[in-house]
């Protein structure tokens, strides 16, 4: 009979310990993911109608757009300008490193490798990206002019 008070006593505060823990509210951790951002085509890169705006190019299949991912889709969240995707995964504009200032059209423009970051004003680019830390700088220097 003890042992049978001691088993239904370790029951109850088992059970008593899940129900608390149910009833606290949960955290619901929001997932920063590509679909939350404006998309484009890359024929599209050069056609758009701000002044001034960014294009992230990406891959689902690379490392270092994933490490990026969350840092690049709060800052595009934050409405800080115009800011457009392209899913470059299946795609393969790819070039050496050279200048790419005043390059104005999809014809002459090819990227680094991803993840590349542009910056374009007056259908031309003025600024470009490449690599995790020199897109996280622009990030930063861009948040601390706010």
């Amino acid at each position: 009979m003890k042992k049978l008070s001691i088993i239904i006593s370790i029951l109850l505060l088992s059970c008593s310990a899940v129900v608390a823990e149910s009833n606290e509210p949960k955290k619901e951790e929001i997932v920063l993911d590509y679909q939350l951002v404006n998309h484009i085509e890359f024929e599209l890169v050069f056609s758009q109608s701000e002044e001034q705006y960014c294009v992230y190019f990406y891959s689902k299949t690379c490392g270092h757009c994933e490490l990026l991912k969350s840092d690049i889709i709060s800052f595009a969240l934050e409405d800080n300008e115009p800011f457009y995707f392209v899913d470059f995964t299946d795609l393969h504009f790819y070039g050496s490193k050279k200048d790419l200032t005043g390059v104005s059209s999809i014809e002459d423009f090819y990227i680094f490798g991803t993840p590349f970051l542009i910056v374009i004003n007056n259908r031309a680019i003025i600024e470009y990206y490449y690599g995790v830390n020199l897109i996280r700088e622009y990030i930063a220097s861009k948040k601390s002019q706010s």
